[in-house]
C-alpha cells in the first residue's frame, strides 16, 4: 500500500474513532450528571483509550514493513551479491579426480531481511555421482544457516543440520531450509 494511502487511511480511522468514542462518552457523562468526579474520572480514561488506540492501529498495518520498491532494490541487490560471489564458482569444475558440478539459488528474505543463497555441489568421478552437498549461507553476513553432505552409495547423510537443528534425510533438510528460501 503506498505511503499516501495508509496515511489517509490511518488519519480517516483516528477522526472516525475520536467521533464515536465521543459521542459513546457524552452519552455515559449524561447518564452520571449528577457526580462530577465520576464525569471526570470517565472522560479521563475515555482519553486515555482514544489516544492508545489511535497510536496502535497503524501497528495493525505493519507500519515497519518495506514498501514494494524497497522490497524490490533488496532482491536486487541480493541478486547481485549472490552472482558476485559464486559466478566464478558455478557451473562445471574439472578437478583433479573428476568433476563438480555447482549451482546456486539466491533468495531476499522479506520476513527476516536477509539474503539467503543455498549452494549445491555435486561431485563426479567417472562420470559418476559420487556425493552431494548443500549448504545455506547468509551472504551479507557470511554466515552458514546449514549443511547437508551425502555420499550417493550410502543411505544417510553424513552431516545434515540447518540453524542448530540436526536432520536425518534430505528430505527433512529440505523441509528445514523452507523458511529461509521461500518466505
Amino acid at each position: 500500500m503506498g505511503d499516501r494511502v495508509y496515511f489517509v487511511l490511518v488519519l480517516s480511522f483516528q477522526v472516525i474513532f475520536m467521533l464515536l468514542f465521543r459521542l459513546f462518552i457524552q452519552e455515559i457523562a449524561a447518564a452520571f450528571k449528577g457526580n462530577s468526579f465520576v464525569t471526570k474520572l470517565i472522560l479521563f480514561i475515555s482519553l486515555l483509550l482514544i489516544t492508545f488506540a489511535t497510536l496502535l492501529f497503524p501497528l495493525s498495518f505493519n507500519c515497519n514493513a518495506a514498501s514494494d520498491k524497497e522490497v524490490y532494490k533488496m532482491e536486487e541487490m541480493c541478486g547481485k551479491k549472490a552472482h558476485e560471489r559464486f559466478t566464478q564458482r558455478n557451473g562445471i569444475i574439472e578437478t583433479k579426480n573428476g568433476m563438480m558440478l555447482i549451482n546456486y539459488t539466491y533468495h531476499y528474505n522479506k520476513k527476516m531481511n536477509k539474503c539467503f543463497v543455498l549452494l549445491e555441489t555435486t561431485n563426479y568421478k567417472n562420470n559418476e555421482a559420487v556425493s552431494n552437498n548443500k549448504e545455506l549461507w547468509d551472504i551479507n553476513e557470511n554466515e552458514n544457516y546449514g549443511r547437508f553432505f551425502k555420499y550417493v552409495k550410502d543411505d544417510k547423510p553424513f552431516a545434515c543440520k540447518v540453524a542448530n537443528r540436526r536432520c536425518t534425510s534430505e528430505y527433512v533438510w529440505n523441509s528445514l531450509i523452507k523458511p529461509y528460501m521461500e518466505e
